[in-house]
Order: structure tokens, then C-alpha cells, then sequence
């Protein structure tokens, strides 16, 4: 056996997050995988590679894969290992026994050994949850974790086909991206075993690679397509929802990009306790078990999340597989453009409201909330950042809504007309953000305009708050707006068109719409109308990635909006504005909304029509750093727990407005709610529909004896399974106060990643327990034990200090950024303390 290993300054010299630019072309792969009962692998990789240029040395991609063997061209050849620990990257080089010519191909052949990881990176295991059948092992290679499992060019620019050929337990399953060609049982050495091989034989990048061992039992969604779900043993029953949606899915993505899907088949695999969630490998997306078949048969409101997160998966299969981008600081391009995609086929799919507030959600909750922190960056980003660090919000929800914006710039038909032109024209390939824009310039014959909106949204920071004022005469209406830059450091106007909708309910009524192209710091329109106008939709569906300053409209008119818009997301906006400080998670001091507020936003909770609306609110009321909410609102919430009243005819959207209410009644001062709160979590057989709502609610009420009734309950349910246990368990992220944290710790001493990933959700909204001293100790311990969780879900519990900006955090932050040993953590802790806690006089404030 040949290895070495080499700590080398010249790694880091050349972070990882920059592109490797290589000189050759990698043409194939054919990986050999021999599986050892043990998790142990023995693999021969033989790649073949063009040379764009005379070669002496070549390097490939690869980390901690120990090298018996290489060879070039039949001739043994001399391979040097060089790893980077600090960033878990590593190349091969190999010295070529004699050079290659300038366009000459060669065939490189290593054989290496390996073991599978029990974190998400590379190659892992799961082992079973029964502790009597096979484990299952999966892989899991993006952004550059290929290079743990096989040496490569690890860059999502050099695309190849791939052909894997297994050797596994007869037992297992043996899934890969393309086409099946072989997969038959053989006797050796007393064993009995499986050889399967898989060819996936259109290019695309190393990280799209998959591999799935272990034993699945088909689901056949669509024939036509062709699709199979591939599920553990005993659960096939349960994953209709994914079933239901895969065919429709499928269709609307077809029309909407105008052109064809671009592989052989659409399989789907479920992965027990996948805290990445979903992975849009080519041809064989892998999503989170809870995420392909249903906990319970029962459960209502996982069906949305199933075919939700499968809809966008699915889009990647167009953006992000077919056409990639060419490094990762164009991430937008695969995960905004799959966004967008995603989000409208799930909208079409389940045909209701859900889809337009929880953008609206988003934007607010998520994108605005991470730019104004320390973390903000162009959707291009002027300086380099890992790809890990690139998997945020504005990658995803800005480049979404980036691109319905300029969807509403050259209209439906002509943004139709751009995707199918990229699609076509980048098959197969990579692009990037320049590419995109002039071809969208050429398709729409409007180079200049794209050029503006492109300088507008892909290189500046942030977002426009804009300033509105209207006036009206002689049945003319005068609307101005004004913008400024949500970031201080951010100059001149972003461009955009804002569509607006002036409504009047009295006689004489009306509802005229205009899109107004705002792209100078201030613009004058005139048009006429019927009559003096009672209020105005500002961003009808959110079309602009605005936000509006809630102080230049009137109360009155945001009241009227409230109640009465036909935008279900205005609706929401207005209610929003109305709740003020009520609804605002860094409350400056407890001033309740007025009177006349007050009755708006009880309107909404009592009679707005839409579920996803009344939700939006309550989860806002569930952010408030009130210490108990006003005595005005318990009534309605106790009612929402117990029995909302006019809704539409939707099950799902009902079951979850009393889930939220049931969390919410724990803020409110209704002793008789609180005690039907406590009793039915006391109880052993809860409705999987309504045990985390119950949960919540007694978390919320922060108490000592709350937390003692959690506990007893984690306990409990865990008794009844892991689907109740999780649920109950998550819940703990929702409590109030520190005195959780230890609690917290216990029940994450034998966490899967998927457990953690729902609290870190949780907790992520809950910022009194994230300003206490127990919990920054907690994130600390998390985020430096090397052996626990994933480097994602640790990048994730470091997140949720980005908003902390007390002497406890920074201290946490100092300790991290300091005795990390992985550099993406380092990184994402420095530039939060540089953001939180910027210098002054040479110290931290």
C-alpha cells in the first residue's frame, strides 16, 4: 500500500472555495466498489482524461483515500496524497511515467481504499434503526465532497459520464444515477453476493454522483416517465403523497421550460434521518425518509412538505443538472433558478394561496432578516466565499425572486422564451450569471434594459425600501415613489417594475392595476381612475423584492388592506404593519397596537379566508418579545385552537391554524387554555396532527413546570416511536428560557442530524432563548465537537448567533473562530464577529 500525508501551507495558499482550473478535460469515470460487511470499500477508479494542453503531472481532487495502486495508460505511475485537514480537501498528484501531448487522451487507473463516515459528507452509513436489518449506505457529494470517496477532477465546471459497478451483500439494493445495464448474484469465498453496474452516459458534474446501498423495496410512481420511489421495507404504504405529486410535477416543468426532460429516468429515494433534507442528484434525487413516505398514514400537513421539497428537486434535474453552474459563487444559478421552478409547480400542484404568503414569509423572515445581518452578500459575491457558506437565503430566495422580477420585466411569454433558450443552449454544460443575462439580452431583443436590471440586482447588496405618496384630482391619481437602499453601504437606485393595484370598495368600486417601472431614485406616474382611492396594494403577490415603509401608509388604509384586499400576501403585509412592535422579533419596548389596529388584525384571525394568512400572523405572534401577549387576543387565539371558523374548504390549512394557535396560546393569559394545553400533552395517545402543537404551547409558556412537563412528555412519546419523539422533542426549541438548554443537550447526545436540524429551525425563531448564556454555551460545545454532527447542521447552529449580538456571543464567536479546526466554520465565525462586533480602536466593542 502506497499513502502519504502531507500538511501543506500551499493548499491553503489556494482556498478551497476558488475553482481549480485544470489543464485536461475529464471525458469518463468508471468506479469499481467492492463493499465489505464492515463499511470498509475497496475501489478502482479508472478515469479517462483529454489533455488541453502538454502534461507532465496531473492532478485530481481527493481526500483521505489511502493509494495502493495507480497507474497511466497500463504503465505504473508515482501518486503523492496531499490533504488539508483544516478544510478536509486534498489532491492526488500523479507524475506521469512519460508526458502527454496537447490533445492525446489518457487513461488513469487508482485503486484505493476507504471507509464510510457516519457524518454526510462523501460516502456514510446509516445503520438500521431496528439493530437486526442490513445498514444502508448512501452518498453525498455536494458542493466538493466526491473527492471523499473517489479521486477526480471535483469541480462542478468538468463534467464526464460515469459508470459504477458494485459488489455488494446479495441482500441490498443497488441504486445509481442512468441506466441499469447489469445486476445479478454470484457465489465467492463462501459469500453470497450482488454485481450491479449503472451508466449514466449524458456528462454532468462529479458532486451529482449517487450511489444508494441498502434494502429498498419499488414503488412505481409513473410509468410514462419512467419513476420509482424507492423506499425501506414496511413503508411503501405510506408514501402516496409522493406518488400523488411525481406525474404532476413532472408535466408542469415540462411546459413551463418548453423543453424536454433531460435524463433517462426520475427515481427517488428515501433516506432515513437526511439532514441535508433533499439532494437533487441526476436522475436519483435522495430526500429525507420523513420527507418521501409519511410518519403516519394520518398525518395531514406532511403531505405539502413531501411534494414540496420533491417539486423542487425535481426543477434541479433542469437547472443545477443539465445546466450547472460553472463554480459555486454562481450558485443562483442551480438553487434560485430551481427555487423559482420548484415553487411554481408545487403552486400549480396543490392549487391554493400557500404557496404566495409562504414566499412572502420567506422574503421577510429569512432573505431580509439575513441581509441586514452579518452574513450579507451579492447574489454574485465580489469576494470569495465557500460553497458551503453559499447555501443561504439569498441564494435561494433572492435568486427566485430575482428571476420573477424579471420574469415580470419582459413578460410570461418572453421569460418562457429565455429558459428554453438556456436550457438548450447550455445542456449538458455550465453557465454562469454572464452567460444567463445576454442571453436573456438576445431573446428579448432588450440588451440595454437587462443590462440595467442585471447591474441592479446581481452585484449590489440588499434591497429597495421604498417610500410611497399619492394624491388625487379631477379623477387623475398621482403616485410617487421614492427608494433608498436597505444597506448603508449600497449606492444608487436598484431596477425594477413594482406592481401596484388601487382599490376601491365603495361606489363607485374598482381594482385598477399598473406596473410602474421604478429604476431612478424617485418616480412621478399619473393615471386616471373612477374615484378618490381607499387603499393601495403596494406589491401585488410580492412581484418586487421591495419592502414598503410601513410608516407612509395611512393606518386606515393598511386597516382596509387587512380586511379586504384580494392579494392574500397584501393582506398579510398589511397585517404585519399593523401588529408593530407586536410583531417584531427585535422590539425596542412593548407598545401594543392601537385600538383600531387591534381590530383589523382580530378580523384577520377570526375571518380572513385564507388559512395560510391567519398561520403567517400567528407565527409573527410567535416571534414577539412580549413577555405575555395582550389580554385582547386570547379569546381569538383559545378559539383558533379549538375550533377556527370561516375557512375555505381546506383540511390541511385548518389543521395547521389550530396547531399554530394551540403554540400561540402558551403567550397568552388565558389560564383555562393553558391547562387544556398541559392536560392533553399529559396524555399518551395525542393526534400525530396536533402533538407538536400542544407541545409548543406548553413550551411557550416557559416555565419550570412547563419544562418538567416537556421532559416527562419526550419521554412518553418516545415510547410510542421515533416520528412522536422528534416531534415532541423539537419542540424544546421553542421554550423561552435557558433553563432548556440542558435538556436540549440530552436529547442530541445521540442525534441523526435530522433532529437537529428541526430544532435549529425552532430555535432560529426564539430570541430569548438565543440572548441567554446557556445557549451560546451550548452552540460553542455543538459547533466544536468535531465528532458530532455534520459540518452543515454545525454551520447551522452556528447561524443562529447571527443575529446575537451580546457579550456572551461574541465571546462564543471568538472561542470558534479560534479553535475550529474545520475553515468553513472558521470563516462563517469570523465574518460573523467582524459583522456583529466590528472593531473600534484596535479592540471588540
Amino acid at each position: 500500500m502506497m499513502t502519504a500525508l502531507v500538511l501543506l501551507a500551499t493548499l491553503t495558499a489556494t482556498p478551497a472555495f476558488l475553482p481549480k482550473v485544470r489543464p485536461y478535460d475529464a471525458q469518463s469515470y468508471k468506479l469499481e466498489v467492492r463493499l465489505e460487511e464492515n463499511g470498509t470499500f475497496k475501489n478502482r477508479l479508472t478515469a479517462k482524461l483529454k489533455a488541453l494542453k502538454p502534461l507532465k503531472e496531473i492532478e485530481l481532487d481527493s481526500y483521505d483515500l489511502p493509494i495502493e495502486l495507480a497507474l497511466v495508460d497500463g504503465a505504473a505511475a508515482t501518486p503523492s496524497p496531499r490533504y488539508d485537514p483544516l478544510q478536509k480537501t486534498g489532491i492526488l498528484y500523479i507524475k506521469l511515467p512519460k508526458p502527454i501531448a496537447a490533445g492525446k487522451e489518457t487513461t488513469i487507473e487508482i485503486v484505493y481504499s476507504g471507509k464510510a463516515s457516519t457524518s454526510e459528507e462523501g460516502f456514510f452509513v446509516r445503520p438500521a434503526d431496528d439493530g437486526k436489518s442490513l445498514p444502508s449506505y448512501f452518498t453525498n457529494f455536494e458542493p466538493m465532497y466526491a473527492q471523499r470517496f473517489f479521486p477526480c477532477n471535483d469541480q462542478p465546471a468538468d463534467k464526464a459520464t460515469f459508470e459504477i459497478f458494485a459488489v455488494v451483500d446479495e441482500r441490498y439494493t443497488v441504486l445509481s444515477n442512468g441506466r441499469k445495464e447489469l445486476d445479478e448474484k454470484f457465489a465467492e469465498g463462501g459469500r453470497n453476493l450482488r454485481r450491479v453496474r449503472w451508466v449514466q452516459n449524458k456528462p454532468h458534474s462529479p458532486y451529482l454522483t449517487a450511489l444508494a446501498i441498502g434494502e429498498f423495496e419499488p414503488v412505481v410512481a409513473s410509468a410514462d416517465i419512467p419513476s420509482t420511489i424507492w423506499v425501506r421495507p414496511g413503508t411503501k404504504d405510506r408514501a402516496f403523497a409522493a406518488v400523488d405529486a411525481m406525474k404532476p410535477l413532472y408535466n408542469f416543468m415540462v411546459g413551463a421550460t418548453g423543453t424536454r426532460y433531460p435524463w433517462e429516468k426520475l427515481d427517488l429515494v428515501a433516506v432515513p434521518h437526511f439532514g441535508t433534507s433533499g439532494m437533487e442528484n441526476t436522475s436519483l434525487i435522495f430526500q429525507r425518509e420523513s420527507k418521501v413516505v409519511l410518519d403516519h398514514r394520518n398525518d395531514q400537513p406532511q403531505r405539502p412538505v413531501i411534494s414540496n421539497l420533491l417539486a423542487h428537486e425535481m426543477a434541479h434535474q433542469w437547472f443545477g443538472n443539465s445546466v450547472t453552474c460553472e463554480w459555486w459563487n454562481d450558485a443562483w444559478l442551480n438553487e434560485g433558478f430551481a427555487t423559482y421552478l420548484g415553487g411554481a409547480a408545487h403552486d400549480d400542484y396543490a392549487d391554493n394561496d400557500e404557496h404566495e404568503v409562504s414566499r412572502a414569509r420567506t422574503i421577510v423572515d429569512d432573505y431580509f432578516r439575513e441581509e441586514n445581518g452579518p452574513h450579507s452578500h451579492a447574489l454574485l459575491p465580489a469576494a470569495p466565499l465557500s460553497a458551503e457558506q453559499l447555501f443561504d437565503a439569498t441564494t435561494y430566495i433572492k435568486g427566485a425572486a430575482v428571476l420573477r422580477m424579471l420574469e415580470l420585466w419582459v413578460g410570461s411569454a418572453q421569460f418562457k422564451s429565455v429558459l428554453k433558450a438556456y436550457l438548450e443552449k447550455y445542456a449538458y454544460s455550465t453557465a454562469t450569471s454572464a452567460d444567463f443575462f445576454k442571453l436573456a439580452g438576445e431573446v428579448t431583443k432588450s440588451e440595454k434594459e437587462i443590462k440595467a436590471f442585471k447591474e441592479s440586482w446581481l452585484t449590489k447588496k440588499g434591497y429597495p425600501v421604498i417610500f410611497t405618496e399619492t394624491s388625487f384630482s379631477g379623477n387623475r391619481l398621482t403616485v410617487k415613489i421614492r427608494q433608498q437602499p436597505a444597506r448603508s453601504d449600497e449606492k444608487g437606485p436598484f431596477v425594477f417594475k413594482l406592481p401596484i393595484v388601487v382599490h376601491r370598495a365603495s361606489e363607485p368600486s374598482f381594482a385598477k392595476e399598473q406596473l410602474i417601472v421604478v429604476d431612478k431614485p424617485e418616480v412621478t406616474v399619473s393615471f386616471d381612475v373612477m374615484a378618490a382611492p381607499e387603499w393601495i396594494d403596494w406589491n401585488k403577490g410580492y412581484g418586487a423584492l421591495v419592502k414598503v415603509n410601513p410608516s407612509s401608509v395611512s393606518e386606515e388604509q393598511w386597516a382596509l388592506a387587512a380586511r379586504h384586499d384580494p392579494d392574500p400576501t397584501w393582506r398579510l403585509v398589511a397585517t404585519w404593519a399593523l401588529l408593530g412592535e407586536l410583531g417584531n422579533s427585535e422590539m425596542k419596548q412593548e407598545t401594543k397596537p392601537t385600538t383600531a389596529a387591534m381590530g383589523a388584525i382580530l378580523d384577520v384571525l377570526n375571518k380572513d379566508p385564507s388559512s395560510y394568512v391567519r398561520i403567517a400572523v400567528l407565527d409573527r405572534l410567535l416571534k414577539t418579545r412580549f413577555k405575555q401577549l395582550p389580554s385582547e387576543l386570547s379569546p381569538a387565539i383559545y378559539g383558533l385552537a379549538k375550533r377556527p371558523t370561516d375557512l375555505n374548504d381546506d383540511a390541511i390549512g385548518t389543521i395547521l391554524v389550530r396547531r399554530y394557535a394551540m403554540k400561540l396560546l402558551g403567550k397568552t393569559d388565558s389560564a383555562e387554555g393553558h391547562q387544556w394545553l398541559i392536560d392533553e400533552l399529559s396524555k399518551k395517545e395525542i393526534d400525530i396532527n396536533y402533538l407538536e402543537g400542544f407541545a409548543g404551547g406548553v413550551a411557550q409558556l416557559g416555565t419550570s413546570a412547563a419544562v418538567a412537563t416537556l421532559r416527562t412528555a419526550v419521554l412518553t412519546q418516545k415510547g410510542r416511536g421515533y416520528v412522536f419523539y422528534r416531534r415532541t422533542a423539537e419542540s424544546l426549541g421553542d421554550v423561552p428560557s435557558g433553563e432548556v438548554v440542558g435538556l436540549l443537550r440530552e436529547v442530541l447526545k445521540d442525534d441523526d442530524n435530522e433532529l437537529s436540524q428541526g430544532l435549529a429551525f425552532k430555535i432560529n425563531n426564539n430570541p430569548m432563548l438565543k440572548s441567554t448564556n446557556e445557549f451560546a454555551g451550548w452552540v460553542r460545545d455543538a459547533v466544536l465537537d468535531e465528532g458530532g454532527l455534520s459540518l452543515s447542521a454545525r454551520m447551522e447552529f452556528l447561524s443562529l448567533l447571527d443575529d446575537v449580538k451580546n457579550d456572551w456571543a461574541k465571546e462564543v464567536l471568538v472561542t470558534i473562530s479560534d479553535k475550529s479546526k474545520s475553515g468553513p466554520i472558521k470563516a462563517a465565525a469570523k465574518k460573523t464577529l467582524d459583522g456583529n462586533f466590528p472593531l473600534q480602536g484596535g479592540k471588540k466593542k
